[in-house]
């Protein structure tokens, strides 16, 4: 692939990790509003398992969507260091650091999100 195509290909994956975040920012935000205007540790143990679940459902599926993301991207900066010509090109080689790192980040908050969501629920 050369210069022009791996960049396509980079703004793709860009949108990509922009896209993945929506559904278990979506859920955190519907778990938030439940919390605000009902105390979890009263809800049914069903209505405690449901959510749970649907909740480990979504972060899992966004939790490896990143990780795939995450990959890729730095796949493709990798790619770009051999015929790096341009500004944007090697800006793009430079953030290699912060693909790693926000990947670990988003995993880590979706992680412990999920554990103070249970231990909300049975405390």
């Amino acid at each position: 692939m050369d210069e022009k195509d791996l960049l396509k290909l980079w703004s793709k994956k860009r949108t990509e990790i922009i896209f993945s975040q929506i559904p278990p920012t979506f859920m955190l935000g519907v778990l938030v509003y439940i919390s605000a205007t009902q105390d979890l540790k009263n809800l049914a143990v069903h209505t405690k398992w449901f959510i749970v679940v649907a909740t480990a459902v979504v972060g899992i599926f966004g939790i490896l969507s990143q990780i795939g993301i995450t990959q890729d991207g730095r796949a493709i900066a990798k790619a770009l260091e051999g015929n790096a010509r341009d500004s944007y090109s090697k800006s793009v080689i430079r953030s290699i650091d912060f693909f790693t790192i926000n990947g670990i980040l988003v995993n880590l908050l979706g992680i412990t999100v999920f554990g103070f969501l249970v231990y909300s629920m049975y405390r």
